[in-house]
């Protein structure tokens, strides 16, 4: 429809898992990125967060893990690029923490920023937090549009 109205489509980057592995959040994820470049009005680029051993325990610290998350923030450049960022935040305190960066560089750029809060457990883990954590908790997803 964008291509037959003659305008360029909206430039969007979604971050967040996609399968394989096959999550709740995956398959949400799976789903807008088949589904949004469909008519023509939307341009998707992905930066997958699907960690790619999962046999270890979602939720547990580990070392890989800090390794895979910190290696992606190289492919922060593609927020320059695009007009929104689609992110499925993480869940907890350390999940929020690991997505802010983007967050952040994505509001600094003064890019549209949709979060994608997927289950209900968000709240709960805010109530849980006290004092400086929950401040920075709050302040990242506060820079949601």
């Amino acid at each position: 429809m964008n291509k037959i109205l003659n305008k360029k489509p909206i430039k969007v980057l979604l971050i967040g898992p996609i399968s394989p592995p096959l999550t709740g959040c995956s398959m949400v994820n799976d789903l807008v990125l088949a589904n949004l470049g469909k008519d023509g009005f939307f341009e998707v680029d992905v930066i997958n967060r699907s960690f790619p051993i999962f046999n270890e325990s979602i939720g547990e610290f580990s070392f890989k893990k800090i390794w895979f998350y910190i290696s992606q923030y190289v492919k922060a450049h593609k927020i320059f690029k695009r007009d929104i960022v689609y992110i499925a935040i993480g869940l907890t305190f350390l999940g929020v923490l690991k997505d802010a960066p983007f967050i952040l560089l994505a509001k600094l750029l003064k890019k549209q920023v949709v979060l994608h809060v997927h289950g209900n457990y968000l709240r709960t883990q805010y109530e849980l937090l006290h004092s400086l954590k929950k401040r920075v908790f709050h302040y990242v997803l506060s820079k949601g549009d």
